[in-house]
């Protein structure tokens, strides 16, 4: 590859550096402005929701407290007037006349047509609707037992129930009439209280001998008729003789037939003339007063309920009021209920009063007596944030329940949400776009920065900085530069020494041993198979200039070194006047061809070197062949040498030689490829005592 490749391979990977750099600085800012309003929105969004559950508990709370106590003020009230009109002797009076007239009646009876108009009014008004709901009630059972009853039943009830109420008790010329004429006004007045919407008096048998209303209950008894088994019964027969003198109680909610299937509640006192007790004062409170309490006459905006709502609970945990479900869509409150004949009661009555359940956690905690606030499911099984608390009305165990839907609470904080992430939508590609500008501004630098550092890895020491400015990528590319020169000084006095290093090991070691870093390497003791070539060099005419002497025996040593290092032959030692190589060290032969070819070589090298006779150079060289050591010492100094009887026949051999002839002993005649390259010598010499045949190729001169 080129100097312009790389440089254009180089100039490349800067930008892309620059480009990722510049991507990551604009996704911090992006990520930096968006970890921000996260933040910053979850803090809000805690905040808002702390606040927003703070005032919805404030809100429901007073809602909760008001109409508690408005209903313990509109019952305390309508408890007193009962009393107190009961105490009234013109109430107990009355008591006696409606009795007296009562009973008078005992021997009015209805004909025959008369009785079929009854029952058809019952059969059509009573015992049809509720077998559609299930309730199975015959005419026996649903009409007066007495005499008395049935004919008030006729003559009032059916008429009041007619198209012209006013027609009730036309055609009755009794004494019951005239008494109902002349007292009647005085009851009804009664009855005219917003609260207030029937006055009933029933005798000390438990006959209800006079109500205001004319209801189907007209006539009957309280012990034995068709309402013995009713929450006003329980009151009038049971608990009313056993409450304090002159106080009143009351009849808790529950579905009265009578007053057409709706929703009442029962104010009753007991109406004395002295010790004796002349009946009972009865006013019933029909569903709408308590709605109004509750519903705050359905401005629920008003009391800052929103889409929430407020009603009563009673102490077997159902309805006491109507909720707001049932009376802004009833026919979605039916769907809502799970259980069918609970709904279709609900449906047959025309209201959840009574019989709609409310057993919810937030009435369960109120009914024990403690205060509950907080998130839970109300009796319709959705999420509401709700207060109940517990109101003693008459006697009786009432919860008030306060409730506001939770996503209606949520509301303002989804709000919120969504502004921060329009802040979000508007924000973000803001932060990306000045992210982006910035991110340009500040990695313009680079390529040129990040090309001169590459350059000065690939090795350029001559660059020339940038003028980048006075900020830090100016000062980065002067570093550099200054840093290019170091390096440059640095590497080349490294190389001057590496250099020096090596030539000096190679002046001692032979190349193998002198690794490419100038450090040594096989260093131990090795074993090799190898020729060693053992040359004593003099000069034949002695020189009287000893430096001219030195000269021609170093420049004779020099090319004998250069010849061997081109044969690949090892010099071991070396002195001015003696030589030692080794051939076929580390090689897969054992040198004896390349040891004659290097002597036959050296002949020719004496006569390139030798100017004159005078300078005749004359040699003795001695080869042997075998098993040698060799291994660097370092005792003192550092040295290369050889070890072995191959060194030492050699080094004897040459001795023995004449001038310039070469001996090479029998292991390396028998070690030649060709051993005709080689003759007997003509003597043969003894070593140690041992004679040696020897053979010399030729003379080298």
């Amino acid at each position: 590859m080129t100097d312009d490749q790389m440089s254009t391979r180089t100039t490349r990977r800067a930008g892309r550096g620059s480009r990722r750099l510049r991507r990551q600085l604009v996704g911090v800012l992006v990520g930096t402005a968006l970890v921000s309003l996260l933040i910053v929105g979850t803090l809000n969004s805690v905040a808002a929701w702390s606040l927003l559950t703070d005032g919805s508990r404030e809100r429901l709370v007073s809602v909760a407290e008001t109409r508690a106590n408005t209903i313990d003020r509109v019952i305390d009230r309508l408890l007193s007037r009962t009393s107190a009109t009961a105490a009234d002797l013109s109430v107990v009076d009355a008591l006696n006349e409606f009795q007296l007239a009562f009973d008078a009646l005992d021997n009015q009876t209805l004909d025959e047509q008369q009785s079929a108009e009854l029952d058809e009014f019952y059969q059509d008004r009573v015992i049809d609707p509720l077998a559609g709901v299930g309730i199975d009630v015959t005419l026996g059972t649903a009409q007066p037992a007495t005499e008395a009853g049935r004919y008030l039943q006729y003559h009032y009830s059916i008429r009041s129930n007619a198209q012209d109420p006013e027609a009730a008790g036309a055609d009755d010329d009794s004494i019951y009439s005239s008494v109902t004429d002349r007292l009647d006004p005085y009851f009804v007045s009664i009855a005219s209280d917003p609260v207030i919407d029937n006055v009933m008096l029933i005798g000390p048998s438990g006959d209800v001998i006079y109500t205001t209303e004319n209801g189907i209950d007209l006539g009957t008894n309280l012990n034995t008729g068709p309402y013995s088994d009713t929450l006003l019964a329980r009151a009038v027969l049971d608990r009313l003789p056993r409450a304090r003198a002159g106080s009143a109680i009351i009849a808790d909610w529950q579905i009265y037939v009578a007053n057409r299937g709706r929703p009442t509640l029962f104010a009753v006192a007991s109406a004395k003339s002295d010790t004796r007790v002349a009946g009972t004062l009865v006013f019933s409170i029909s569903i709408d007063a308590l709605n109004a309490i509750t519903t705050a006459n359905g401005d629920w905006e008003s009391i800052g309920l929103g889409g929430g709502e407020s009603y009563v609970v009673g102490p077997d945990q159902v309805l006491f009021s109507e909720s707001r479900a049932w009376i802004e869509d009833p026919e979605s409150y039916l769907d809502s209920i799970d259980d069918p004949e609970m709904a279709g009661l609900v449906e047959a009555f025309g209201s959840p009063v009574g019989l709609q359940p409310v057993d919810t956690e937030a009435v369960r905690v109120a009914i024990n007596g403690d205060t509950f606030v907080g998130a839970t499911k109300n009796y319709l099984g959705k999420r509401t944030y709700a207060y109940a608390t517990q109101i003693s009305v008459g006697g009786s165990k009432w919860v008030v329940v306060a409730e506001q839907p939770i996503g209606e609470i949520r509301a303002p904080l989804f709000s919120y949400l969504i502004r921060l992430g329009i802040a979000l939508a508007v924000v973000l590609p803001l932060a990306g776009l000045v992210g982006y500008w910035f991110a340009q501004r500040l990695t313009r630098a680079i390529p040129p920065v990040v090309e001169m550092a590459s350059a000065i890895a690939g090795g350029e020491r001559d660059v020339d900085a940038p003028d980048l400015g006075a900020n830090e990528f100016g000062d980065l590319a002067r570093r550099l530069e200054q840093m290019a020169s170091e390096l440059g000084e640095q590497e080349a006095a490294l190389e001057t020494e590496f250099t020096q290093r090596r030539a000096l090991l190679l002046s001692v070691l032979p190349p193998r041993l002198v690794l490419g870093q100038g450090e040594i390497g096989g260093t131990g003791e090795a074993i090799d198979t190898a020729t060693v070539i053992s040359i004593d060099v003099s000069i034949a005419t002695p020189i009287d200039d000893e430096v001219e002497a030195s000269e021609l025996l170093q420049r004779f040593g020099e090319a004998a070194e250069q010849a061997a290092t081109i044969l690949e032959i090892e010099r071991v030692r070396s002195a001015a006047d003696r030589l030692l190589f080794l051939a076929g060290v580390s090689h897969d032969h054992d040198g004896a061809d390349t040891a004659i070819g290097f002597v036959t070589e050296l002949g020719v090298l004496v006569n390139e070197i030798a100017e004159s006779d005078d300078e005749a150079l004359q040699l003795h060289i001695g080869m042997s062949t075998g098993p040698v050591a060799t291994g660097v010492l370092e005792r003192g100094r550092l040295t290369f040498t050889v070890w072995g009887e191959p060194v030492r026949r050699a080094q004897a051999i040459g001795a023995l030689s004449t001038s310039n002839q070469i001996l090479v002993d029998e292991s390396t005649a028998l070690a030649l490829t060709d051993q005709g390259r080689v003759g007997p010598a003509s003597d043969i010499i003894a070593l140690d005592g041992q004679p040696m045949t020897l053979f010399t190729p030729s003379a080298v001169r």
